[in-house]
């Protein structure tokens, strides 16, 4: 928010945001890959109840790690719509200026003043 109440958008941030969503997933899903291979290579050395522990606490790591790459992907989506809809919002402005600017027959009026 700015000082005036108003909402302010900022494109490049936004782009940095999404961009930054988009590696934080990416990092958790090459994450997630390197403890499968340690589960499949550790796990069937592991016997007996500290074994079950082992897999159940990786089980859940995999889990948690899907779970917040899906809720990354989301806000990054979420963003990816919003930039989309400011944009849309901005260039529709623009062009509703530029077309009252040339109905408004201010163009005629700069004409005359012109030398």
């Amino acid at each position: 928010m700015a000082a005036t109440g108003r909402q302010t958008f900022d494109f490049a941030k936004t782009q940095r945001g999404i961009s930054a969503l988009s590696d934080g997933a990416g990092d958790i899903r090459r994450g997630k890959v390197s403890v499968e291979d340690v589960k499949n290579v550790l796990l069937p050395g592991y016997q007996g109840s500290d074994g079950a522990e082992f897999a159940r606490l990786l089980n859940d790591w995999l889990t948690q790690c899907e779970q917040v790459a899906r809720k990354l992907d989301e806000m990054q989506a979420t963003l990816e719509d919003t930039l989309r809809s400011k944009t849309g919002h901005q260039q529709a402005a623009q062009e509703r200026v530029h077309a009252a600017r040339n109905n408004s027959g201010a163009n005629a009026i700069f004409s005359r003043l012109a030398p």
